[in-house]
């Protein structure tokens, strides 16, 4: 159960209106997100490992000190949730502003709409969530997101993007890890 609930590990294991914010990130190219100059690719690709690795090491420790009723409490439940729908909106947070080279553009624009709709799902889990008031409810819930093959396609694009990003740097000799598995 607790599987099905805590979706927010696929990536990384990934103020102001955030509906309008995931909407625009859908539709913007990268070169038009944010400000500042267009970053050269070793430049990105240390800045995208960076972002990746403090994300990873994030969730990490959300997996590590989640609370032993999730999955079976429904309160613990939507605590962890809501922990994992904030550090997946803080990964997106870090990587929309990045200004990749031409060479990244598709594949850093393809994360990025992968992760909103990542975060859009983690979102719907958390109203959900607030509606169930038992543990039957709960078991319920896991069961329906479990059988959600949308939940394993979109996992696969947000991996299918990152190690995107991980060839173009394979292919230009750069070496970083982007850990996209």
């Amino acid at each position: 159960m607790v599987t099905a609930l805590v979706i927010g590990a696929a990536f990384v294991a990934c103020g102001g209106d955030e509906e309008k914010d995931a909407a625009d990130a859908t539709k913007q190219p990268a070169t038009e997100q944010g400000g500042g100059e267009e970053l050269d690719l070793a430049e990105y690709l240390q800045q995208f490992e960076a972002i990746r690795s403090a994300s990873k090491a994030r969730f990490q420790t959300l997996r590590e000190e989640a609370p032993s009723g999730v999955g079976q409490e429904v309160q613990a439940t939507r605590d962890y949730q809501d922990s994992l729908n904030s550090a997946t909106e803080d990964l997106l947070a870090d990587l929309k502003p990045l200004r990749p080279p031409a060479e990244a553009r598709d594949a850093h624009d393809e994360l990025i709409a992968a992760l909103t709709e990542w975060l859009a799902l983690l979102e719907g889990v958390s109203d959900r969530l607030a509606e169930i008031e038992s543990p039957d409810e709960l078991e319920a819930l896991s069961t329906e997101v479990e059988g959600d093959q949308s939940l394993s396609a979109l996992e696969d694009r947000v991996v299918a993007a990152c190690l995107q990003v991980q060839a173009i740097a394979d292919g230009n000799g750069i070496e970083v890890d982007l850990a996209c598995e």
